[in-house]
């Protein structure tokens, strides 16, 4: 007599694509630990990260590691929740790829040609449109609409949002192009990366994992819709905010402001409250899964994630009260916005230089390192560093 073996589900498969970019995650990671130590100092004393040195230990951080292991781990995590198997294993090893090709291009026009960097850029907005692509496409083969589908979607946009700008910034610096809303640029590039993408994807994944890991009977409540909607509404309205502020880039004393510049604060604050609601909304969320566990509450990592969530709204709420105690009686900033092309309250990260000079700016602090100056210089128009 012989027994049916039962074929093993497609949704508790682990994919090889997966640890995949977990090995490479966790490689970019000490990489970045390593090139630490080389670029710190250089940003000690130049007074800012808004330089070459900056931008190549963030983007070993946010872009080689922390985006390739979240792209590997919701690849994994999609299966698991929708109980389907992934559109394509062929088109994620294609679409890593090409995330991997523009990285290290952008990288190296980091460090040596910014023409290089436009190139990476491209390589990299390629790979994120082809895991758009690819989990799309398995989200609706499956035909669900639940949240997970939902927020893993509005945080897929912030991430191809956050390409978009980043390869527009690239030709800022390359060939001058439209250099005036640098600033701007920065700014909602940062937004729609780190809040939309990767704070939005930990937020909507937090709400299967932290109950599943800790045995809670807390069930996914109705207001998780509203939690993520309030989250990824506060951090396009700040994407917004940039777009709103005086002048044609934040911080440049330029131009006459409009109704268009005159809403930027206010967008700002309608934002930072949103996101403060969401946030404190969800860990009350937490709170009554840690009250419903049915078992010995774990240990290690989960344990420091359960904390780090509230710990990392708290230090937001702080930088939120900061900021107001900042502002004039009628809600205005009495200084320009942080994410400005002055490069911090110094400015010290860009040269005075005109328009036509800006693209020489992934220049600017390597010539301030080897000529031991704590001023950034352009080599166009200041070829002694005077």
């Amino acid at each position: 007599m012989s027994v049916a073996t039962r074929k093993e589900p497609p949704n508790l498969r682990i994919l090889k694509l997966t640890f995949l970019h977990f090995a490479t995650g966790m490689a970019l990671y000490l990489a970045a630990l390593a090139a630490a130590v080389w670029l710190v100092p250089d940003l000690v004393r130049l007074g800012s990260a808004r330089n070459p040195e900056g931008w190549i230990l963030a983007h070993l951080l946010l872009i080689g590691f922390a985006t390739t292991v979240a792209m590997g781990a919701s690849f994994q995590i999609t299966q698991v929740i929708l109980r389907t198997s992934l559109f394509s294993r062929g088109l994620g090893y294609v679409q890593y790829g090409f995330h991997m090709l523009g990285f290290f291009g952008l990288l190296a026009g980091l460090f040596a040609d910014m023409r290089l960097a436009v190139a990476g850029g491209a390589c990299l907005l390629a790979g994120g449109v082809l895991y758009a692509v690819n989990l799309g496409a398995t989200m609706a083969r499956r035909r669900e609409r639940n949240l997970f589908v939902f927020g893993s979607g509005l945080s897929v946009l912030a991430l191809l949002a956050a390409m978009l700008l980043g390869a527009a910034m690239g030709l800022s610096f390359a060939y001058g192009w439209n250099a005036v809303h640098h600033g701007r640029m920065f700014g909602s590039h940062l937004w729609s990366g780190i809040g939309g993408w990767l704070a939005g994807l930990i937020l909507v994944y937090s709400f299967k994992l932290l109950p599943m890991f800790y045995v809670s009977r807390k069930k996914l409540p109705r207001s998780s819709y509203a939690i993520v909607g309030l989250h990824h509404l506060g951090v396009w309205l700040q994407v917004a905010a940039q777009w709103g502020s005086p002048g044609p880039d934040p911080g440049s004393g330029a131009g006459r402001p409009g109704l268009a510049d005159s809403i930027g604060p206010w967008l700002d604050d309608i934002g930072t409250i949103l996101l403060l609601i969401a946030w404190g909304w969800f860990a009350v969320y937490l709170l009554q899964v840690r009250r419903l566990i049915g078992g010995k509450q774990p240990v290690g990592a989960v344990k420091v994630a359960f904390w780090l969530i509230p710990a990392v709204g708290v230090l937001f709420l702080a930088w939120s009260v900061l900021k107001w105690a900042g502002a004039d009686g009628d809600g205005r900033p009495r200084r320009s916005p942080p994410l400005s092309s002055s490069g911090g309250s110094r400015g010290r990260s860009w040269p005075t230089c005109p328009r036509s000079c800006r693209s020489s700016g992934g220049r600017t602090a390597f010539a301030a390192r080897k000529t031991k100056s704590r001023r950034p210089f352009c080599r166009t128009c200041c070829p002694k560093g005077a």
